[in-house]
């Protein structure tokens, strides 16, 4: 870790605990009043700035499958086990998972993993049984979906994406949704009844104009205390519940980069300079601060990734900080500004 090095250059051989403290004091400073998901416990466990909580539940084969045999048992038994951040009162949240794929373009979707699942995934076993329950015959199948199968046994051994079975696999998906989200959230009150459970930070970055997980965001609104958005945008305006929906949202990652520091990769929203850097977090921000319905932002990540990158390989000019330790007054100076006056611009904003 260069980031770590550098730490160790900088603050000598107490390196840890001096970062660490100084890390809280440049939060009070910079007007940041919570530590976000993917952060170390032995920062947050401090207890000087509230954070949320990361956890994740069992996974079969690509999916998180609520209809396998102990999913229940063993997200409940993780979660139980983190006795040190569950029922703490400077935890204000859990995420279970991140990024689920149900629906993004550049990764296979649930529903496309549990049709081409082995034989063996517990979810595609139920979604035949439902199939078997509907049409009572494989015949009736066939014409419905324009395929030749000879049998349900060779329906569970398929491999291979199917177009008609489009309509069926999305209202299964709904019954899958219902029951992942409402077990993620008996687990997180099982360990702590208090405790918000977060969701699993969708990445429905083009949303609101495609619609067509909508159905998705009402499921999770149901059971989620905050329904959680992953928000890689210029602005945060677009964020709001679909089909009238009225309910707390909190964005989980954004930001923006610039390649001017050296670096390869800007991140995932470019900006030119380090000036625009921090224009473009003010109008995302202020616009999170103007919504009735976004109750934070948190930002991606404290510190610039170092130019050899990531396992990987990203290499984002995405920090608070540079991979040495110092600070961007750019975006800091536009941080605390916000930060210091963010109550007091929300109870002015439009939607209050």
């Amino acid at each position: 870790s260069f980031h770590a090095l550098n730490l160790y250059r900088k603050y000598g051989e107490d390196w840890k605990e001096k970062s660490r403290d100084r890390l809280h004091a440049r939060f009070r400073n910079w007007g940041i009043n919570t530590i976000a998901n993917w952060s170390d416990p032995e920062i947050y466990l401090r207890r000087k700035t509230p954070y949320v909580l990361t956890a994740n539940s069992p996974k079969t084969g690509l999916i998180a499958d609520p209809y396998a045999p102990g999913f229940r048992e063993k997200l409940e038994n993780s979660l139980k086990a983190r006795r040190n951040e569950l029922g703490d009162p400077w935890c204000l949240g859990v995420f279970v998972d991140n990024e689920l794929k149900w629906g993004v373009k550049w990764a296979p979707k649930i529903a496309e993993q549990i049709l081409t699942a082995p034989a063996d995934q517990p979810s595609k076993l139920v979604f035949v049984e439902r199939m078997k329950e509907k049409y009572g015959d494989i015949v009736k199948l066939n014409e419905a979906w324009g395929t030749q199968f000879t049998g349900w046994e060779e329906l569970t051994t398929n491999r291979n994406l199917i177009p008609g079975a489009y309509g069926d696999m999305r209202e299964f998906m709904k019954e899958f949704t219902s029951l992942y989200y409402a077990i993620c959230r008996d687990a997180v009150k099982a360990a702590d009844k208090e405790m918000l459970y977060l969701g699993c930070r969708m990445d429905f970055h083009l949303y609101p104009e495609d619609t067509s997980l909508n159905y998705i965001i009402k499921i999770a609104s149901e059971y989620c205390d905050v329904v959680s958005f992953n928000r890689y945008r210029y602005t945060s305006s677009g964020l709001i519940p679909p089909d009238e929906g009225d309910y707390p949202i909190i964005i989980g990652e954004f930001h923006f980069g610039s390649l001017e520091t050296g670096l390869l990769q800007p991140g995932l929203m470019y900006a030119a300079d380090q000036q625009e850097r921090a224009e473009f977090y003010e109008h995302y921000v202020l616009s999170a601060l103007n919504s009735p319905y976004i109750v934070g932002t948190h930002w991606f990540q404290l510190a610039d990734q170092a130019v050899t990158g990531r396992p990987d390989g990203e290499n984002y000019q995405a920090g608070f900080l540079t991979a040495g330790d110092v600070p961007q007054k750019e975006i800091i100076a536009v941080a605390r500004k916000l930060g210091y006056n963010m109550y007091s611009i929300r109870s002015k904003s439009p939607g209050k």
